[in-house]
């Protein structure tokens, strides 16, 4: 588990979802040797991805076979944050964005047979349960 500083350190942000949608698949172990790095949220094709938190674009591409076009956000205090299987991607690499700014949309690139958001984030370089830090809620917009 992460240390608590790290915990402090990223929690004391106040994150928003990146969409709106049900969590399917939770972080952690999925069984059968596998675990999940994030969280899926199942949302309609074409819906929008919104920044959880203020920070700089720090990759935008598809090189990663399962996760589609993706957009990586760097945070303050080492927080990254990153929104894959887009549709559709809006932004740039050194892009500074806000919270709530619109990252692109949500698709199903990538190894998904429906439309969905991975979202993930790690601190200090270390994955981490993104339901930890996300309102109990998604607070419609």
């Amino acid at each position: 588990s992460a240390p608590s500083r790290m915990i402090e350190t990223a929690s004391n942000n106040h994150w928003e979802w990146p969409t709106q949608g049900k969590v399917t698949t939770k972080y952690g172990d999925q069984g059968n040797g596998i675990a999940s790095e994030g969280i899926v949220i199942a949302a309609s094709e074409g819906s929008p991805i919104r920044a959880a938190g203020e920070g700089q674009v720090a990759y935008v591409g598809n090189n990663l076979a399962d996760f589609g076009n993706i957009v990586i956000l760097r945070h303050a205090d080492g927080v990254l944050t990153s929104y894959a299987n887009a549709r559709e991607i809006l932004v740039v690499n050194g892009d500074q964005v806000k919270q709530g700014d619109l990252l692109g949309y949500v698709g199903k690139t990538g190894n998904v047979q429906s439309a969905q958001l991975h979202f993930s984030m790690r601190v200090s370089d270390a994955s981490v349960d993104p339901l930890y830090y996300l309102p109990p809620t998604v607070a419609s917009r």
